[in-house]
């Protein structure tokens, strides 16, 4: 199954921030997307001309294994140019929001606070929702310091094209240019965009771009992860891919550009007639607040001190899953006490649901994700190729907290990740290609 691939991406152009804002006025595309906000104002400090152009593609949902089953000539071409690993493991838990920002960041959840896609901030009682377009934008919600913030407020221009935290003014900045997330925008759009932004002139030019592909995600969903509409949907991004580097080629810099392909987690089928774990059939819901539901739960106490029993009681009637209070998790989950998550988090068996009563009888997708990331199904991806990197290297499963301190280095960045420790599989990388 292939899906035709849209010809050339015709003619750049290269407008100014001024003429843009007209001209979006008059496509209906707001003109916050172009404004400069409080880091490098547009413009590259000195320091930075010169440094590489590194493009960070997130495919969502993109499973470890999918390049195995199903032809990804463009994710062939990146092995084989560059760096692959046999898998990126994602974080806890493996959903969309926490798993982006965690590659955004370094850091696990428990740390940055991105905890889920929608969930309850305990300490003021606000909730955070991924269709919720004030909670997505409002930058209290974020913890850490990602890789845009730290590239602007060093005097380096950024772009993205979507990504978990972009719409946000982090820490009073967000990337020189940027867009709200809107489904209906055509890949190829968002592609030749990228590819627009990469051949402005030197002072203007991003040196760090990120770029959203959701397709594979939405079908893994709807359809399945072995379902044809998904294959397809692989084939599509794959295709989309293929117009990325074949566009970088043409680019007068192309030397000095590089790419990044990552999914924040895999796909998985809930089983077929699994029973739903209904936590209110086993506690007294009274003072119990509930966020996420699925793979993961997490209980929130008006008491707090009822949690050990609500733990005991959960565990005694639930084959397929496990409560824990936050600091019994494995430490590799690194939870950190972040209360975000509850007092007691429940975590199903991949292939089984836990949920509130209310969520009892609602329709679960033929593919969910969210399970602990021991579940290789939940395992993502990452290919790298560009300027100071080997072709043709293989690495073990490596985590996604491994991607940011790879950026740092290779973006030249001053702090916290430039003294990359020779454990780190990624940023070695570019030691080896030197």
């Amino acid at each position: 199954m292939k899906l035709s691939k849209t010809g050339g991406r015709g003619r750049l152009l290269i407008i100014t921030v001024a003429w843009a804002t007209a001209i979006l006025a008059a496509t209906n595309v707001s003109a916050e997307s172009v404004r400069h906000g409080a880091g490098s104002g547009g413009q590259n400090a000195p320091q930075h001309i010169g440094k590489p152009s590194i493009v960070l593609v997130s495919l969502d949902g993109f499973r470890w294994d999918y390049p195995g089953r199903i032809e990804t000539p463009a994710l062939d071409e990146l092995a084989r140019r560059g760096v692959r690993a046999d898998a990126l493991i994602p974080p806890f838990p493996s959903l969309t929001f926490a798993s982006h920002y965690t590659i955004a960041t370094g850091l696990t959840p428990g740390q940055h606070g991105i905890v889920a896609n929608r969930f309850l901030d305990p300490a003021t009682g606000r909730r955070y929702s991924l269709r919720d377009k004030d909670t997505v934008g409002d930058g209290w919600w974020y913890g850490g310091e990602p890789i845009w913030v730290r590239a602007e407020t060093q005097g380096m221009v950024t772009a993205a094209f979507y990504f978990v935290g972009t719409e946000a003014n982090v820490s009073g900045v967000r990337p020189t240019d940027w867009r709200g997330f809107d489904v209906s925008v055509p890949g190829e759009t968002r592609v030749d965009q990228v590819l627009d932004w990469l051949a402005r002139p030197e002072d203007v030019r991003p040196h760090l771009i990120t770029l959203y592909l959701g397709h594979v995600d939405r079908a893994g969903h709807d359809f399945g992860p072995a379902a044809p509409e998904t294959v397809e949907a692989i084939e599509f991004v794959d295709s989309l891919l293929n117009r990325l580097l074949r566009g970088i080629e043409d680019l007068e810099n192309a030397e000095n550009v590089g790419v990044v392909v990552v999914s924040d987690h895999g796909m998985l089928p809930y089983l077929p007639d699994a029973p739903r774990f209904v936590v209110d059939e086993v506690i007294d819901m009274t003072g119990v607040r509930t966020a996420v539901g699925g793979p993961v739960l997490y209980l929130h106490l008006d008491d707090p001190a009822r949690a050990p029993a609500i733990r005991d009681a959960v565990n005694a009637a639930w084959e397929h899953g496990r409560a824990w209070l936050p600091d019994e998790t494995p430490a590799i989950w690194g939870v950190n006490n972040n209360p975000r998550f509850g007092e007691v988090i429940l975590v199903a068996e991949p292939g089984y649901a836990v949920v509130p009563a209310a969520l009892a009888e609602s329709h679960l997708p033929l593919g969910s994700h969210g399970w602990a990331p021991e579940a290789q199904a939940m395992h993502g991806i990452f290919y790298a190729m560009g300027p100071g990197l080997p072709s043709g290297q293989r690495l073990p499963a490596t985590r996604s907290t491994s991607v940011y301190p790879l950026l740092v280095r290779w973006l030249g960045l001053a702090g916290p990740g430039d003294d990359v420790s020779s454990s780190d599989e990624f940023a070695r990388l570019l030691r080896a290609g030197e």
